[in-house]
């Protein structure tokens, strides 16, 4: 691993190895973390290993002071987001304040929101504007309706527009299935498939008369297990087709075979 960092940073390689080890550890406990946490973070942001100890310590704490925030709270971001342990405590903050102004809601708002979603300190304003725009827009929803759902949920800041609009309707899809009508808008930063997967569970869970769903980490072996054949019939949707082939691959993988076959009524 630290041969693939040095790779990205040469500089490594000419490096004396006492003097990386004196690096991290005397950061690591300026910033009162284990260096084994450090060092991960470091492997993902080469230049850290030879960044001076107290550069890095008055980065965390500058830019801590400037948001508002207790530095653990902005360290365990950056452990997340290695990047931030060095980026400049003046264009993080003018990110976050600028963002907030762009979005219209108050800076000590959207930061909770960048502590739990760490790549927000780092993205562009503009570009998480338009994010949010062009999904209320495509959603037919204010910004700010999607903007209060994003600070529940921070990764929808990040998320384009599209993907977003797809999972709401995988998730509306889902509904359908169940015989429910969606009365709100549902977000998700789930995957598709995982959306597909939850679908595929409720469908086999019904078909067997069970009375919840089976359990994720299990569902591939309960399907090996049952050695059955599942005949399902679901209703007509623009994602009726992904979804079939969604659950053909799925059985494919899991089980080796085929086991479920679709009608659409």
């Amino acid at each position: 691993n630290y041969i693939q960092a040095a790779i990205k940073r040469p500089p490594l390689f000419c490096q004396k190895p006492e003097t990386i080890a004196e690096n991290i550890n005397e950061t690591a406990k300026l910033l009162k973390i284990e260096p084994q946490n450090y060092i991960l973070a470091a492997l993902k942001q080469p230049h850290l290993f030879y960044q001076k100890p107290e550069t890095i310590a008055e980065n965390i704490n500058k830019t801590a002071k400037l948001l508002k925030i207790g530095p653990q709270n902005y360290i365990l971001a950056a452990l997340k987001q290695p990047q931030l342990f060095s980026q400049k405590p003046e264009t993080i903050a003018e990110n976050i304040y600028r963002t907030a102004k762009l979005l219209h809601i108050e800076p000590e708002n959207f930061t909770p929101a960048a502590l739990k979603q760490p790549q927000l300190f780092c993205q562009k304003p503009e570009t998480i504007a338009e994010n949010i725009n062009k999904t209320a827009k495509l959603l037919k929803i204010e910004p700010q309706n999607y903007i209060q759902a994003a600070i529940k949920r921070p990764p929808l800041f990040c998320q384009k527009p599209e993907n977003i609009v797809k999972k709401i309707r995988i998730i509306q899809y889902y509904k359908q299935i169940q015989n429910k009508k969606p009365n709100k808008i549902i977000f998700s930063t789930n995957a598709d498939s995982t959306l597909f997967e939850k679908i595929l569970n409720y469908l086999v869970k019904k078909s067997d008369g069970l009375k919840s769903a089976i359990n994720k980490n299990e569902f591939a072996d309960y399907l090996k297990n049952s050695g059955k054949t599942y005949n399902f019939e679901i209703p007509a949707n623009e994602l009726a087709e992904e979804f079939i082939q969604y659950a053909k691959e799925f059985a494919q993988n899991k089980t080796g075979k085929q086991i479920f076959t679709f009608k659409i009524k």
